[in-house]
């Protein structure tokens, strides 16, 4: 007798007696054999009710696979297979929370036995530095979700733990004083520049870092921001396009700007950043 339900392929081996022996051929081991679920049951109906069960269960997730995989071999393959095509800062905020907090405490532990207990003694243990653990328990609940979607576990026990608030640093606009510092101030003309972008344009560091002459259309007076200077271990790369598909954005040039730009791009081959 074969039955078909979802994902899963049943068949009876074999009826001795009154006693039914039943065979769940669901998912497969590393080896390539079946993982097998063996039922067994005095009635063909009793054992009927059984693989009903048993369905619902592997449906809903609460049957999982049989497996002895550590967190620190997931934690490195998922880090490799998802996160892969990453940017260079989000890559390295990734591989540092895996590599340098969660594999050191946890990644001797079978995925299967931890606990919410395990996460939150982590997060603890760096709660000095909130911004921290909310990165360790982000990346941990996006890791423990691609475990669930693998079937390795049942539930994500990282969703519910709980990461010490973090205080902002609080942002404000410059002083009058301030502002005129900036103008008054004996800098290069480099320096100059790069803090008149900076102020009038309000661009990060990075878009001005990237700007070149073909940026700054002084006969439409716009200025085009396409790109950025990412680092990557303090070593400089230009990346086309910027934190946001809004970040692409095309900037009027404010006219006590626009004089001493036409005067200073006339004296240089290309932006001196």
């Amino acid at each position: 007798m074969i039955a078909k339900g979802g994902l899963s392929i049943w068949k009876i081996q074999k009826e001795t007696g009154r006693k039914v022996c039943y065979n769940c051929y669901d998912r497969y081991k590393a080896d390539g054999r079946p993982n097998n679920v063996f039922l067994s049951a005095k009635t063909e109906k009793a054992l009927s009710d059984k693989i009903v069960e048993l369905k619902m269960k592997l449906k809903s997730g609460e049957m999982t696979k049989q497996s002895d995989m550590l967190l620190r071999d997931y934690a490195k393959s998922w880090l490799n297979t998802y996160k892969a095509s990453a940017g260079i800062n989000t890559k390295a905020m990734y591989d540092n929370a895996v590599n340098k907090h969660i594999i050191p405490e946890l990644g001797h532990l079978p995925l299967d036995k931890i606990v919410r207990s395990d996460i939150q003694k982590l997060i603890n243990d760096n709660q000095e530095h909130p911004r921290t653990c909310e990165i360790i328990k982000m990346t941990l609940v996006q890791l423990l979700n691609s475990a669930v979607d693998d079937k390795l576990i049942h539930e994500n026990v990282a969703k519910k733990a709980t990461v010490p608030k973090r205080h902002k640093a609080e942002k404000r606009a410059l002083t009058e004083l301030e502002k005129k510092a900036l103008k008054e101030a004996d800098f290069t003309i480099q320096e100059k520049v790069f803090v008149m972008l900076l102020f009038y344009f309000g661009l990060r560091r990075g878009e001005c870092l990237a700007l070149t002459k073909a940026n700054i259309d002084l006969k439409k007076k716009i200025l085009t921001v396409n790109k950025t200077v990412v680092f990557d271990k303090n070593t400089p790369t230009i990346k086309d396009g910027v934190k946001s598909d809004a970040g692409n954005r095309i900037l009027p040039i404010p006219e006590r700007v626009e004089p001493f730009l036409r005067e200073f791009l006339r004296s240089v081959d290309s932006l001196p950043f």
